[in-house]
């Protein structure tokens, strides 16, 4: 306390309640002006309406307007709308089917004998069942020799690739049947040349390339004599 008398001490006391009830009143004050959660304080503070002058607008036109900016939207759709049906179009067209681009649009045709493109592997697989076909239609037939043309050119296609699975069985069957040999006839060749006259291999042990040049030959020359 010091040297404060009682009265003085009173006077601090009374002082500090009343600033105590000061502080309260205002901070109840605030907290009724204070907006309640969610809800948001409007800045303007008069109580008219909203109007288009009350919109901030920009001070330079530089921008699009509303209307510009539909057209365009409006602009873009139909852009978009036109480029999904050319591809629907492009699309059937490259698989020729109907065009489903445009309703009530009739299929196209479609277009005939078309040939797609073969490789020499493709060639020779079909050859060598061609030659199988032949083969098996003349043995019904009784063994009446029929399209020597056509099996010599099946098999040149069959003699042309590097590998064909079950070759060497068909061209001795060729040999057997078509030419009437078998066994030691095959001429004996090294690097592509005879070794010598009269000197002979036999067909089931000889390379594939002897093989199909001797018999691919057989059928030439049986051609030539005329004994289809």
């Amino acid at each position: 306390r010091g040297n404060m008398t009682d009265e003085g001490l009173e006077e601090v006391v009374r002082a500090y309640l009343k600033s105590n009830e000061q502080r309260a009143a205002t901070m109840k004050k605030i907290r009724l002006e204070r907006p309640k959660r969610g809800e948001l304080r409007s800045i303007i503070t008069d109580s008219a309406p909203v109007t288009e002058e009350h919109v901030v607008r920009p001070m330079f036109g530089f921008g699009p307007s509303r209307e510009e900016l539909k057209a365009e939207q409006k602009r873009r759709g139909e852009k978009s709308r036109k480029a999904y049906a050319t591809r629907l179009k492009n699309k059937a067209a490259a698989q020729d089917l109907p065009d489903i681009a445009g309703a009530g649009a009739a299929p196209r045709p479609m277009e005939a004998d078309r040939t797609p493109p073969t490789t020499p592997a493709l060639r020779a697989a079909r050859a060598s069942q061609k030659i199988t076909e032949v083969l098996d239609a003349e043995a019904a037939a009784g063994g009446r020799r029929t399209q020597l043309r056509a099996l010599s050119a099946h098999v040149r296609d069959v003699t042309a690739v590097g590998r064909l699975q079950g070759r060497k069985a068909l061209l001795l069957r060729v040999l057997r049947e078509r030419i009437g040999l078998r066994g030691k006839c095959v001429p004996a060749r090294t690097n592509d040349s005879a070794v010598g006259e009269g000197q002979l291999t036999f067909a089931s042990t000889c390379d594939i390339g002897s093989l199909g040049a001797f018999v691919f030959s057989k059928l030439c020359e049986m051609e030539g004599r005329g004994e289809d």
